[in-house]
């Protein structure tokens, strides 16, 4: 398993990173359009930034098998980023909308890959009209997140359907990560079009067997195919009604990771 960073080279290297990457993208978007365009262009910056930062004894921090893989990182689609606070999925109760549960963010996460392969993630905020960055990590969850949108978005089947329907979904009180699948429009469409968002987990089933949120549930036993690897597809209604009633018992670290 991949190390996480340090705090200290983390740090350093965000502080570079996040100078840099003010000065080179300082133009805010009127449209959502545009302002997709210009978050790809910073997450691009970033990767050759992240690129000349990764050293022969550092590479392995970052979730790379040996320094040549970094020569030939390549970045992924971005996705937006929603979250769900656990106070309110406490409250949630079978059959009610799911939608009114995820919020939006000004975030959005795009997977750093070596070969089609997902490495860590880069995050982006756009704050004031620009995009910063805000970390770069998330090995355990970047390999799902650019291999399951692939597959779903390019095969007939489970949702399917174009990758502008997808996004992330967090639940971090939780410690639960998800891809998410909306129909046209995609995320933040009309309220109706959000009731019927399916998910699909990029935790390992061990890390979801030890969150909060499936203790005390047979909802993984019921649903074996509920795995990044076999990349089953549930209903947001099932998976939140599953996790609220442990959802009480997780009510600090409600901001997204």
């Amino acid at each position: 398993m991949a190390r996480m960073l340090s705090p200290i080279v983390l740090c350093v290297l965000l502080t570079g990173l996040a100078s840099e990457m003010y000065s080179q993208h300082p133009k805010s978007a009127s449209r959502s359009s545009k302002a997709d365009q210009s978050a790809d262009q910073a997450a691009d910056f970033a990767l050759g930034m992240l690129r000349r930062s990764i050293t022969s004894t550092n590479y392995a921090q970052f979730g790379f098998a040996n320094v040549e893989e970094v020569q030939h990182m390549t970045l992924g689609s971005g996705v937006p980023l929603f979250y769900v606070r656990a106070d309110q999925l406490s409250k949630y109760t079978p059959g009610s909308d799911p939608g009114s549960l995820m919020i939006p963010t000004q975030r959005r996460l795009y997977p750093v890959l070596v070969n089609g392969s997902g490495r860590l993630i880069i995050t982006l905020e756009n704050q004031n009209g620009q995009w910063k960055l805000v970390s770069f990590g998330q090995q355990a969850i970047a390999d799902q997140l650019s291999k399951i949108k692939h597959d779903k978005a390019s095969h007939s089947r489970g949702p399917g359907g174009s990758e502008d329907n997808y996004f992330a979904l967090q639940i971090p009180s939780m410690h639960l990560n998800f891809l998410a699948y909306s129909p046209a429009p995609g995320p933040g469409g009309a309220t109706e079009t959000k009731q019927h968002v399916n998910l699909l987990a990029l935790d390992s089933p061990a890390s979801m067997q030890h969150s909060i949120g499936f203790q005390n549930t047979d909802f993984l036993a019921k649903n074996p195919a509920f795995t990044p690897e076999k990349e089953g597809t549930k209903s947001a209604t099932d998976v939140f009604t599953a996790l609220a009633p442990q959802a009480s018992s997780a009510m600090s670290g409600n901001a997204p990771r």
